[in-house]
């Protein structure tokens, strides 16, 4: 039952990526939180980090675009944006290092 919930949860995502896509390049997604330490529950939102070349450092115009996206698919998707160069020289307390580490990396467009 939680793989069943785990593979919905992941075509969902990838549902999110192509509706993302629509408005912005999107290079990596990364899932973290509840649903990547499979400790979710009923009303857990789906937490990911968008890694896109199109954003500009967290500005209300990403999260416009994150949740367009989101509305259209499922409003539990909670997402972040950083840019490709956010992944460069990280410092281990900052909270995109913590996503990195704990998280779980489910779409990248060079791999």
């Amino acid at each position: 039952m939680l793989e069943k919930r785990i593979k919905d949860i992941e075509g969902l995502l990838q549902d999110y990526i192509r509706e993302l896509e629509k408005e912005i390049r999107v290079e990596k997604v990364f899932i973290y939180g509840s649903y990547a330490h499979h400790k979710e529950h009923d009303y857990s939102d789906i937490d990911v980090a968008v890694v896109s070349p199109d954003f500009e450092g967290g500005t209300e115009r990403d999260y416009l675009i994150l949740g367009r996206a989101a509305l259209k698919i499922n409003p539990l998707i909670e997402a972040k944006p950083y840019r490709p160069t956010d992944l460069d020289n990280l410092s281990p307390v900052e909270f995109l290092s913590e996503i990195l580490r704990t998280g779980k990396k489910i779409y990248d467009k060079a791999a």
